[in-house]
């Protein structure tokens, strides 16, 4: 299913780079909804709509390319 690929992805990735958030984003327009989240504690969920200027995918949507971001809190 679609849920257990997103789910493998997060798994993966969060422990490739050792993060601890991993989320997929679908960006609509200029919102980001959440597709799929993995996160230690946080209360994110699947679901939730933001504004994509205020999550990290806007950067990404704006300068079109990979962005990385060191020591994020």
């Amino acid at each position: 299913s679609q849920e257990e690929l997103f789910a493998d992805y997060l798994t993966t990735g969060r422990t490739i780079f050792g993060l601890s958030v991993g989320a997929v984003v679908r960006i609509r327009g200029r919102y980001a909804a959440l597709a799929a989240v993995q996160d230690d504690g946080l209360s994110l969920r699947p679901g939730l709509t933001f504004s994509w200027n205020h999550v990290f995918c806007g950067v990404v949507c704006e300068t079109r390319g990979t962005v990385s971001c060191a020591n994020v809190s």
